[in-house]
């Protein structure tokens, strides 16, 4: 391999946490970045060569129960964090956010970071390019929809390590599945991601129940379902064939689990 280009011999895989509520904020309460979750992928080695959590100090908002019941940050845990205006900086000194590309998880990243310094008047951190890497995995799989972190994570076959919604375990989650897209492309093959005859009913209920459904609603009903589409999933092949299998999977145990609730409230 020749020798890659300065801007992108290292992504910056970032992730953000940010004040929010169940409904909308109180009043004079704005949304800003509590965590900043970056991991330094080395683009030779295809390795993460740094992975770093920065804790940031809201000036414009107070971290709710709510919040906290998501990311586990508080107001006296993020007391003596850095300022928005700190972090930035170390961004910019310490890896060299300008220079170099980054990445994140959709786009909400690249938006919320954009609000946050207008909102504390304080220089944008990054420099032009940006990677979607919920938008490029979806495109290299072959899906109909872009999926979760954790959506991705079923398609792989892997489990999420560390704890959802802190900024630095989902970057590492991120960057772990950004390495295995990188290793496709330098394969130079197509990523054969979904193998139904490694797939058991366990892991397609999970993975058409990624996008926030419950496993433990699927039923008894659910599961023959998913058993019986097992069977049709051998016969399939190619990754977009095998996902549309699936997104009709989806549609029958949702149909199946709306039926047992119409059941159940009838019964009681």
């Amino acid at each position: 391999m020749g020798k890659i280009n300065k801007s992108v011999d290292r992504i910056l895989v970032v992730d953000l946490e940010s004040t929010c509520w169940r409904n909308d904020p109180p009043p004079g309460q704005k949304s800003e970045i509590i965590e900043i979750g970056v991991c330094i992928i080395d683009m030779e080695e295809l390795k993460v060569k740094t992975t770093i959590g920065i804790p940031v100090r809201p000036a414009y908002s107070k971290v709710s129960d709510f919040c906290t019941g998501l990311t586990g940050w508080t107001d006296e845990k993020l007391q003596g964090a850095a300022t928005f205006q700190e972090a930035v900086t170390t961004l910019k000194n310490d890896f060299k956010s300008k220079q170099h590309t980054w990445a994140s998880w959709g786009d909400y990243d690249r938006v919320q970071f954009e609000r946050c310094c207008e909102l504390h008047k304080v220089g944008y951190p990054f420099g032009r390019r940006h990677i979607s890497l919920k938008t490029l995995f979806a495109i290299m799989c072959g899906l109909q929809d872009e999926v979760s972190v954790a959506g991705a994570l079923e398609i792989l076959g892997w489990e999420f390590e560390g704890c959802p919604h802190r900024g630095v375990d989902d970057a590492e989650n991120i960057a772990r599945i950004f390495t295995r897209m990188l290793e496709w492309s330098r394969d130079g093959r197509a990523a054969e991601i979904l193998d139904p005859d490694k797939m058991s009913a366990e892991q397609v209920s999970k993975l058409i129940l990624a996008e926030g459904g419950d496993p433990d609603r699927l039923g008894k009903n659910g599961v023959a379902v998913v058993n019986a589409a097992l069977k049709r999933l051998k016969t399939v092949t190619g990754l977009r064939s095998i996902y549309e299998e699936l997104v009709k999977l989806a549609d029958q145990v949702k149909g199946v689990m709306n039926d047992e609730a119409k059941t159940n409230a009838t019964n009681s």
